[in-house]
């Protein structure tokens, strides 16, 4: 792993950061490894952003091929759910 040296942080910037790290019953040291950690992740916007410009480069006709696939045809009581004495008791 890598390490990390910032100089000159004001000392009220450290105060803030002990302080969080405190209430979350964390070290300064794994408070601050969470916080670059959630920091180089990409936002919500980032990520949206990225799957437009994918949807973009989706050719038109493939989520056309997708739409024509065959539905199962449940309508022939090959899917039961629950048990037949269930289902024979509802009917009655």
């Amino acid at each position: 792993m890598a390490q990390v040296i910032i100089r000159n942080l004001p000392d009220d910037v450290v105060a803030g950061l002990k302080v969080r790290a405190r209430q979350r019953k964390h070290s300064l040291e794994q408070e601050l490894r969470e916080i670059l950690r959630a920091a180089s992740e990409p936002s919500r916007d980032e990520i949206i952003a990225d799957m437009d410009r994918i949807r973009a480069m989706t050719p038109i006709g493939s989520s056309e091929r997708r739409s024509k696939r065959p539905v199962p045809d449940y309508s022939a009581g090959r899917c039961r759910i629950g048990s037949r004495r269930r289902m024979t008791s509802r009917a009655s």
